[in-house]
C-alpha cells in the first residue's frame, strides 16, 4: 500500500511539473496575442476616425458644394448625405428643461429613478403601496433616457423635415406661444440643451439590387 501511494504521489508530481513546464510558453503567447489586440485596437481607431472624416467632412462637403443631397456616380452607385445631430441635456440646466416639457405637456418622456436605503421585506412592499407613509431615507432622480432625448428633439427642432418645410412650419407658427409651437429653432432649446450637428453619408450600390 505504501509503494502503491508513493507511485500515485510521484505521478502526480510529474502531471503537476508536465503542466508547469507548459506555463512559459504559454505566458509567452498571452504577451504576444495582447500585444496584438492593443495594435489592432489602435489600427481600428485610426481607420474609424478617417472613416468618420471622409463619410462626414469630405464627402458631405463636395456634394453641398453641388447644390445637392445626393447624386449618382458612373458606376450607378447613389450617394446619399444627410443631416443628423446629437442632443445632451446640461447637467446645470436640468430643471430647466423639466420646467420647459411643464410648460409644453410633454413630461410624459420623463424617468423617475429612486433608491431607498435597506429596510425589512414587509416595510418595503408597504412603502410601494403608500411611499410618503415611512421615514426612510431615499435619493430620487428624474432623467430622460438618451435615445427618447434624440426622438424628442428631432421631432422638436424638426430634423425628420427637409430644410424647407422646416422653415415653412416655423415662419407659420411666428405668432404661436411658444409653449405651443409644433417646431422650434436650436437656438429655443440652447439654454438647457447642446445641439451638436453633423452629416452622415451612405453609399447604395444601385446596379447590385436592380441586377437580383
Amino acid at each position: 500500500m505504501a509503494l502503491e501511494f508513493i507511485k500515485h504521489e510521484d505521478d502526480k508530481a510529474y502531471e503537476r511539473a508536465a503542466l508547469f513546464a507548459k506555463l512559459p510558453e504559454l505566458v509567452k503567447t498571452y504577451d504576444e496575442r495582447a500585444a496584438e489586440v492593443e495594435r489592432l485596437e489602435e489600427e481600428l481607431r485610426i481607420a474609424k476616425d478617417y472613416f468618420n472624416e471622409v463619410s462626414m467632412q469630405q464627402i458631405p462637403e463636395i456634394v453641398h458644394a453641388a447644390g445637392l443631397s445626393e447624386l449618382r456616380l458612373e458606376d450607378g452607385r447613389k450617394i446619399t448625405v444627410k443631416e443628423s445631430f446629437s442632443a445632451k441635456i446640461k447637467d446645470e440646466s436640468r430643471q430647466e428643461f423639466f420646467t420647459f416639457l411643464e410648460d409644453r405637456e410633454e413630461t410624459d418622456i420623463i424617468k423617475l429613478h429612486m433608491a431607498f436605503t435597506k429596510m425589512p421585506d414587509v416595510r418595503r412592499k408597504q412603502l410601494i403601496e403608500f411611499l410618503t407613509g415611512y421615514e426612510y431615507d431615499f435619493e430620487m432622480k428624474e432623467d430622460v433616457h438618451y435615445q427618447t432625448l434624440q426622438a424628442y428633439m428631432s421631432r422638436l427642432l424638426g430634423f425628420n423635415l427637409e430644410e424647407d418645410e422646416r422653415k415653412e412650419i416655423i415662419d407659420a407658427e411666428k405668432d404661436v406661444p411658444f409653449e405651443k409651437k409644433s417646431i422650434l429653432r436650436k437656438v429655443d432649446v440652447e439654454d438647457f440643451c447642446e445641439i451638436f450637428t453633423f452629416f452622415t453619408t451612405k453609399i447604395k450600390d444601385t446596379k447590385k439590387k436592380s441586377a437580383l
